[in-house]
C-alpha cells in the first residue's frame, strides 16, 4: 500500500470516529492615541472606552 493510500484510508477512518468542530473568533485591534502602541483582544465586548495596557491611559476609541 502506498503512502497516499494509507493517508486516504486513515483520514476516512478518523472522520467517521470523531466529530471535528470549527469556531469563529472576532479579533479587535487597538492603537493607543497617547503612546501609539498596538494590542489586540479576541471577542472583546462592544464598548468604546478602554485602558491602554502599555501606558494605562483610559481613552475613547472609534471603529474604523
Amino acid at each position: 500500500m502506498s503512502f497516499m493510500s494509507k493517508q486516504t484510508s486513515n483520514s476516512k477512518l478518523k472522520s467517521t470516529e470523531a466529530q471535528s468542530l470549527q469556531s469563529v473568533e472576532i479579533l479587535n485591534h487597538f492603537r493607543c492615541g497617547f503612546c501609539n502602541k498596538w494590542w489586540s483582544i479576541a471577542d472583546a465586548p462592544i464598548k468604546n472606552k478602554w485602558f491602554c495596557p502599555w501606558c494605562g491611559v483610559k481613552q475613547t476609541f472609534k471603529t474604523e
